[in-house]
Order: structure tokens, then C-alpha cells, then sequence
């Protein structure tokens, strides 16, 4: 039923987009797409490397802290494997963030899986607060109800506090208060019963790095804003380069934070529709013009394919390197 549901929401993101798409003069839209020089285009294809730089840093940073090792260049190529898994599967970015600890070889998975889960949540705090502060400045820029000024207030907060709370259970044992709850509700899943060890061992590595002090925390939730900034400036020059000359960088902002949970639930790959029509409805909210709205979204989809396939090369030239040293598993 729930698949049902998400591909009729995808079918109808489609449509919309497609409506709006033939409505614009599909040559003007082109066309505009066709005026980014090939000088622009690298200039785009090295910010989103900038991007994927800044996350394998966070990642080293917090795997350091939880006492393992690898290279900048390795977290690196398993985040473009993970973006390539989560963008041509329907696990989402769900699937790309598991996918890509088994590109890295030559460290315990366990201490692999423990720092991906705390760097994606120091990750999410740091664009949440940032994102959080872009909603509430926003509420008094953009004509909206009362009610749905409270509404967008109370939603960027509950997702502070949220991350707040896994990150206070992160320290607690979160493996372990899961396995504890459903102990008590004598709930049996063969994958968490096979990994009940090791999934005890990962909450200790996650102990360690909260344990490490506040200053290697405080440096990574840098890293991590940074690089939502960074995320900022690359959507703002691409909205430039499509014609949006006028658009400020505030509503960059507003359009990166109200758009980038488009990409998370799992359902269809690249979250076919749902991402299109997300967009389509910022681009309303935010009076950005809707050609050069479409513009931009047929560009990121083009990109995001292009760094996808990249990632699969890196998938492919893994899987004929010879063997890492045999670690400890997670599954």
C-alpha cells in the first residue's frame, strides 16, 4: 500500500512538472539551459566535488574520533559509491549513507557504521540550525496565514530537537536502547538478531568519540556548516548561470533548506516526482520565475546523473581491486 501511495505521488510530481514544462515553451527552457558555457559547467562540477570533499573531512574527522582509520581519498569514493546507490536505487539517500560503508576496506565495519551514523547526525544539526534560522527570517519575508507561519516555525524547531535527542542517545547506547525496547516488546527481526553483538559494539564506538571532549564535536559541526553554505553557493551560481541574475542569496537559502528533504524518504530512485514537485511549489513560494525554476531542476537532475555514474565507476573499479584485509562485519 505505502509503495502504491509513493509511486502515485511520483506520477503525479511528474505530471505537474511536465504541465508546467510544455506550458513555458519547452524551446525557451532549453535554451536557456543551453547558454551555460562549458567554463560554468566545470565551475558547478568542481563546487559539487568541493561538496563531496567537505562531507569525506566530517566523515575522517569523526571516524578518527572513534578510533579508526582511512584516507580522505577512500571516505571520498565511497561517498560518490553512496550517492550513486542512493540515487539509482529507491533506498534514497537512506541506502547511500549504509551503501557506502562497505566501500571503505581495511577498518572494523563496526567502527565504519558507528562513525557514518555520528557524522550524519552532526551533519543534520549543522544544516538543520542553519536551515532553521533561514525558515524563521523567512517568515516575515514571504506572505503566508498565521497558522502556517506558526506551522514552519514549529516544524524547523521539532527537527532541532530531535536531532538533539539521537544525538543525546548516540552517547547513551543507541543500539542498545533499541535492542532493549524491543526486548520488552518480544520483537524478533532475524537481521537484528544476528547483529545484536555487533550492534552493542557499535554503540561503544560512538561512546568513545562523545567521550573524546567537545572540541572535535564543535570543529565537524564547522566542517558540516560549511559545507551547507558551500551547498548554498553552488544552487545560488547555478540559478545564475539559468538566467536568475536578480535572485538573492537568502532565497538560495530558503530553497536549499525547504527543498532538501525531498531526497530523503525512500521510495523511487532520485525520488522521481516528489523531487520536481517539491521544487515547483518553492518556486511559487519564493516568486522565482518557473522558467528558470525548471531550468535549474532538468540541471541538477543531469548533474546528479553525471556524479552517479561516476560512482559507479568507483563501484566497478572496486569490486576488481584485490580484497581487503578481512574485517569484522556488521552483517
Amino acid at each position: 500500500m505505502r509503495r502504491h501511495i509513493t509511486v502515485i505521488l511520483a506520477v503525479m510530481g511528474l505530471g505537474l512538472f511536465l504541465v508546467a514544462f510544455l506550458r513555458l515553451d519547452p524551446q525557451r527552457v532549453l535554451l536557456t539551459i543551453r547558454q551555460v558555457t562549458g567554463k560554468e559547467l566545470a565551475a558547478l562540477f568542481l563546487m559539487r566535488l568541493g561538496f563531496w570533499l567537505f562531507h569525506a573531512l566530517g566523515w575522517k574527522l569523526v571516524l578518527e574520533g572513534c578510533e579508526g582509520q582511512a584516507s580522505i581519498l577512500q571516505l571520498l569514493k565511497a561517498r560518490l559509491a553512496g550517492h550513486a546507490f542512493g540515487y539509482l536505487t529507491p533506498t534514497s539517500k537512506l541506502g547511500g549513507e549504509a551503501f557506502k560503508v562497505f566501500m571503505v576496506g581495511g577498518t572494523c565495519r563496526r567502527t565504519l557504521a558507528a562513525s557514518a551514523i555520528v557524522a550524519k547526525t552532526l551533519e543534520l544539526q549543522a544544516m538543520a540550525f542553519i536551515m532553521v534560522v533561514a525558515v524563521l527570517s523567512a517568515i516575515s519575508r514571504i506572505s503566508l496565514p498565521a497558522r502556517q507561519q506558526w506551522l514552519f516555525a514549529g516544524l524547523a524547531l521539532l527537527v532541532i530537537l530531535l536531532l538533539s535527542f539521537f544525538a543525546r542517545q548516540q552517547q547513551r547506547g543507541l543500539f542498545s536502547l533499541l535492542l532493549r525496547f524491543m526486548d520488552r516488546r518480544d520483537w524478533r527481526i532475524p537481521l537484528v538478531e544476528r547483529n545484536r553483538q555487533a550492534m552493542t559494539a557499535a554503540d561503544s564506538y560512538m561512546a568513545v568519540f562523545y567521550k573524546r571532549g567537545h572540541a572535535k564535536r564543535l570543529i565537524v559541526l564547522l566542517i558540516y556548516g560549511v559545507m551547507t553554505f558551500w551547498w548554498v553557493a553552488e544552487i545560488h551560481v547555478n540559478l545564475v548561470f539559468v538566467g536568475a541574475h536578480d535572485i538573492s542569496a537568502g532565497t538560495s537559502l530558503l530553497l536549499v533548506s525547504l527543498g532538501s528533504f525531498s531526497s530523503l524518504l525512500p521510495g523511487l530512485p532520485g525520488s522521481l516526482g516528489i523531487y520536481e514537485a517539491t521544487y515547483l511549489s518553492l518556486f511559487v513560494l519564493l516568486a522565482i520565475p518557473m522558467r528558470t525554476g525548471i531550468a535549474l531542476v532538468i540541471f541538477r537532475r543531469v548533474l546528479s546523473l553525471v556524479w552517479a555514474g561516476i560512482g559507479l565507476l568507483v563501484i566497478g573499479l572496486h569490486r576488481k581491486a584485490p580484497p581487503a584485509k578481512k574485517t569484522e562485519s556488521l552483517v
